[in-house]
Parts: C-alpha cells; structure tokens; sequence
C-alpha cells in the first residue's frame, strides 16, 4: 500500500511595497508625549529657519529681480559674473606699475629685492638707523664738556633747551631795571638844589672872577 505524502501548507508572507518617500512610516507604539514633543521641536526649526530676504543675503538663493523672469535669472547671474570679471581685468591693467608705487612711497625696497623680502629688507633697515641714532647719542659731549667749551653757560643749571629762554629772560630783566632807572632819576634842577650838581652859572661867575 503505498504511503501518500501529505504536502505542508505554507502561508505566503505579507510583501511590504515599497512606496518611496512619500509611503507612510509604519505605525509605531509611539507616546502621545513623544509626538507631542517631536511636533514642537519641528515647530521650532520651522519658526528659526531663514526667509527668502534673509538667504539672498547669504547668496545660499540667487537675488530675484523683479523684471527678470525665474528662467531667465539664471542667465542674468552669468552675464553679472562676466561683468565683473571684465572689471576687474580692467583693474588689473590699469593698476600702476611698481616703479610708480615707489614714487608714491608705497612700495619700499630695490630692484634686486624680490617682494616677499621686502618686509625684512625695511625692518633690517630700521635696525640700522636705530643703531645709527644710538652711537650719536654715544658719542655727543656731555653737559660739562659744553660747559667747558662755552657752548653752554657754566653758572646754569637749566636744561639745555631752556638756556636760550633763560638767556631772553635775563636781557629783558636788565632793559627792563635800566628803563625803571632812567624813568626815576632826578632833574637836574633837583641835583643842583641838593648840591649834588653845581649850577652852570655860578660856576661861570667863580670863572669870571
């Protein structure tokens, strides 16, 4: 007797479809909390994010021009970025050579100096000239040898650029004495009758005499 094979009964399982981005997530065993936390933190971002005005600022969106149709903004970009870089070749032709831009003092060094050492070039330079100034100010001659040699006053004890003023000062206090003196001398009147000064006419008489 032969044995029948029972066949097993399988149940196909469920196909998910896939639907793109626009299928609806499946649903979850999400908390009335959670979805109501999730949707104010959305709200937040919605309410943060940029305008329109803001994002052109930014140049993240092309400036829309209100007499440029949206196809046709695309080109106008392209015609302002051919502008200027036209410009700004047209700058470059007309900018001044370097001969020029050391007549003007604007650009410092020689010839043989390439411009990435003309930096170096100028602050050795000021190293020099400060050494330069500090040996003068080594070697010029102190207050007492100027004294000695009668460039400064020996008796002053001024500084040396205030000894021209004290000089001034000191002339002007005699003219000033001496004009006090003349103002308040006696007549001659007032000498002879203090017989400090004898009159002309006696004088004559004891001569006559």
């Amino acid at each position: 007797m032969a044995k029948k094979s029972k066949a097993k009964s399988k149940t196909p399982a469920p196909k998910t479809l896939d639907g793109g981005p626009d299928q609806e997530p499946p649903a979850t065993d999400e908390q009335p909390a959670d979805k109501e936390q999730r949707r104010q933190k959305i709200d937040q971002l919605l309410e943060a994010r940029p305008d329109a005005e803001a994002l052109e600022q930014r140049n993240v969106l092309p400036t829309a021009s209100p007499n440029v149709a949206p196809t046709l903004q695309g080109v106008q970009k392209q015609l302002q970025r051919k502008m200027s870089a036209d410009e700004l070749a047209h700058r470059l032709e007309a900018r001044p050579d370097v001969q020029e831009l050391r007549d003007l003092a604007i650009v410092h060094g020689g010839d043989g100096v390439a411009p990435s050492l003309q930096a170096t070039q100028e602050k050795l330079q000021r190293q020099l000239n400060s050494d330069k100034v500090h040996q003068h100010l080594t070697k010029r001659p102190s207050i007492e040898e100027l004294r000695t040699t009668g460039v400064l006053d020996a008796s002053a004890e001024l500084a040396p650029s205030l000894t021209a003023t004290a000089k001034k000062l000191e002339r002007n206090l005699v003219q000033n004495q001496v004009s006090h003196l003349l103002e308040s001398r006696p007549e001659k009147d007032e000498l002879v009758s203090h017989n400090i000064l004898e009159g002309r006419r006696g004088t004559c008489a004891d001569v006559e005499e």
